[in-house]
């Protein structure tokens, strides 16, 4: 788990571990150097036995906070969790035992949870060409140790590390398992990604993996066309429901209208009644 301030959020994060029916693993959190407090200070109340904190004498970034966590670690499956993200009590026991199952496949992850500015269930698909057509999934992957060294870790310098290294495991020929249950929990806050950010990403990607680039291209490009027709026939289903909730909406206006008028002559018609009535006494 990274540190770089996220004091808000950090202390929800560990607390949702605290609160896993899988109870055998260890958390190493990575201060990247934060100018101001530091994470030993923030995380002075948790005295976990599990929780261990490691500091940077230098900030050197999210590639480099996971090599350094894997580093210090133990276990022989690795799960990369942001400070300020949050897992469902059964996340690790059921990808572990996804694992377990499945002793083919690299890696297990869930559908997701977003929260924050928005909420709604997103199902993501991790493959190399989705990642290489700029669709990435989440970062928060249970993965087997070997395929770190495999792959020599998180590349710095990248403004992608997750997607990079995931990159590289799957162009390996290696598979990841969903869990079909929003067990992990992304929050969603303001500093969304950019069209152009998300497009510079997957530049940096290809420059970075030109051979394999090179070697999918056509993939990849049937794949962008794939995800513009998509999109297009969504944005269709959208105007249209659209357009029918507008229509919608200027009839219940002109019912409402038509029904507050007749009140209005109602009440009209009843004051002069009382009035009538008042004088003929």
């Amino acid at each position: 788990m990274p540190y770089y301030g996220g004091f808000e959020f950090i202390e929800e994060a560990i607390k949702s571990l605290e609160n896993q029916t899988y109870k055998n693993f260890e958390l190493i959190v990575v201060d990247d150097c934060f100018p101001g407090i530091r994470a030993s200070e923030v995380l002075e109340p948790f005295n976990f036995s599990w929780l261990k904190i490691v500091r940077h004498d230098a900030n050197q970034g999210l590639a480099s906070v996971r090599n350094t966590g894997f580093d210090n670690s133990q276990g022989e499956l690795i799960l990369p969790l942001d400070d300020d993200d949050l897992l469902e009590p059964q996340f690790l026991e059921k990808t572990v035992a996804a694992l377990v199952h499945d002793t083919t496949a690299a890696g297990a992850y869930s559908q997701v949870a977003i929260f924050g500015d928005r909420e709604e269930t997103w199902i993501p698909s991790i493959t190399m060409l989705n990642i290489m057509s700029g669709i990435p999934g989440p970062s928060t992957i249970l993965f087997r140790r070997p395929l770190f060294g495999e792959v020599d870790g998180f590349r710095p310098g990248h403004r992608s590390p997750d997607s990079d290294f995931w990159l590289r495991v799957l162009s390996r020929g290696h598979r990841l398992v969903r869990i079909e249950e929003p067990l992990y929990r992304y929050r969603k806050r303001p500093r969304s990604l950019s069209q152009s950010t998300q497009f510079t990403e997957v530049s940096d990607l290809a420059k970075a993996n030109i051979e394999l680039y090179r070697e999918h291209l056509l993939d990849v490009i049937a794949l962008q066309e794939s995800e513009v027709q998509r999109l297009k026939r969504e944005y269709l289903e959208l105007e249209c429901g659209f357009r029918q909730l507008n229509d919608g909406y200027v009839d219940l206006l002109a019912r409402y209208d038509e029904v507050v008028r007749r009140l209005q002559l109602r009440s009209i018609k009843l004051q002069i009644n009382k009035l009538l009535s008042w004088k003929n006494r």
